[in-house]
C-alpha cells in the first residue's frame, strides 16, 4: 500500500535581500485570485499595484508586484514575534530608584 504524500503550497515571493520565500497575506490572496478569474480592464490594471512583505527570515522589508508572485513548496516560515530591541532592556528587578535620578 503506498500513501500519497500531500504537498503543501503557498502563494509568496522571494525576498530580495536574502531570497527566503515570504507568504502573502490572506487579502493579497484573496485579490490576486479575484484578477485572475476576471477579464483584464482598465480597472483591474489599477489594482494590481505593489505590495509591502517583511521578510520573517532577514526582517527585511521591500516592495513587490503581482508578477513578482510565485508557487513556493512547504509551509511558511513561523513569524517569530518574540524578538526584541537590546536598546530596550528590562531594569533590574532588585534595584530601586534615586528620587531625582
Amino acid at each position: 500500500m503506498i500513501a500519497e504524500a500531500s504537498k503543501e503550497q503557498y502563494r509568496g515571493v522571494l525576498c530580495i535581500h536574502c531570497r527566503q520565500p515570504i507568504p502573502l497575506s490572506a487579502s493579497q490572496v484573496r485579490k490576486q485570485k479575484e484578477m485572475g478569474e476576471s477579464e483584464p480592464t482598465e480597472v483591474t490594471e489599477l489594482r494590481s499595484s505593489s505590495f509591502n512583505l517583511r521578510c520573517r527570515a532577514c526582517h527585511g522589508e521591500a516592495t513587490y508586484t503581482p508578477a513578482d508572485t510565485i508557487d513556493c513548496d512547504g509551509a511558511p516560515r513561523v513569524r517569530n514575534t518574540a524578538r526584541r530591541n537590546p536598546l530596550l532592556r528590562p531594569e533590574p528587578k532588585n534595584l530601586s530608584r534615586a528620587a531625582n535620578g
